[in-house]
């Protein structure tokens, strides 16, 4: 009975006059949004038709351009046909039940409402998964951050020099390729980030800005001859924070765009 009573008030003692309602409107938990969807391709799906398949990718050969002069005998090279292996050798699944009794007699749909759940589940385990992996960590356990670095690659690797972690060293961005930083705290790996506020007339000399971490990746990318076209930057709302302090150029404010 949610109604208090005075002492002494014996009225309708139960409090049945006032019974509980079971609303039909359901409250939805928080969702992150998904991101490798719209950062991933799905070229080879079609060729794979069961877990446990794998794909052998055929690398693009490499061709050597030789000097010519008039009468030179020209000989040609042989072509490489090296090639790495896609295994797929993970799936994932949900299960639950609902008795005909309680599917006939609920005042909500329980089959819907679990069922656009366990869709999030498993699109929110694909990020989490493929994101670490790419980032050269694994999960401890489904659903957890990916926080445990990866030792052993899965299939082969496309590039023979990559570390056990599938990334080449050549590739990693660490605090020690910010010359400004002259702090040896928080290891080598580690990257203080702070904003770099409008004024600022010198480089800090602890932290990097976004800005500077982005064109270092960039740099990177650039001299690895990475394709300027499809790249892609993933961030975390840290991050962007602070790129909202420095008052970014990369983003818009005039107009209070969206997630300002």
């Amino acid at each position: 009975m949610a109604f208090p009573k005075a002492p002494g008030y014996g009225n309708l003692p139960n409090g049945s006059f006032s019974p509980v309602i079971y609303s039909k409107q359901v409250q939805l938990a928080f969702r992150k949004a998904s991101t490798v969807e719209d950062i991933t391709n799905s070229d080879y799906f079609g060729e794979i038709a069961n877990m446990g398949d794998s794909v052998k990718i055929i690398k693009e050969p490499e061709v050597s351009v030789q000097s010519y002069a008039r009468g030179t005998q020209i000989t040609a090279q042989d072509l490489n046909d090296e090639d790495f292996t896609l295994v797929v050798d993970q799936a994932n699944y949900y299960a639950f039940k609902i008795d005909d009794i309680e599917a006939a007699h609920s005042h909500v749909n329980f089959m819907t409402m679990a069922s656009d759940r366990a869709a999030y589940r498993l699109r929110d385990q694909y990020d989490q998964d493929v994101l670490g992996y790419l980032s050269g960590y694994q999960q401890a356990a489904k659903h957890a951050n990916a926080s445990v670095a990866r030792t052993t690659a899965p299939g082969t690797k496309a590039l023979s020099e990559a570390g056990s972690d599938e990334l080449l060293s050549s590739m990693k961005l660490k605090k020690g390729d910010f010359g400004n930083i002259t702090t040896a705290s928080a290891g080598d790996h580690s990257i203080p980030l702070a904003a770099r506020l409008p004024g600022a007339s010198t480089l800090p000399t602890a932290t990097a800005s976004p800005l500077m971490v982005i064109a270092r990746m960039g740099r990177l990318m650039d001299q690895q001859f990475v394709d300027t076209t499809g790249r892609w930057l993933v961030v975390d709302p840290v991050f962007i924070e602070i790129l909202k302090d420095e008052d970014s150029r990369l983003l818009n404010a005039d107009f209070g765009g969206s997630g300002l």
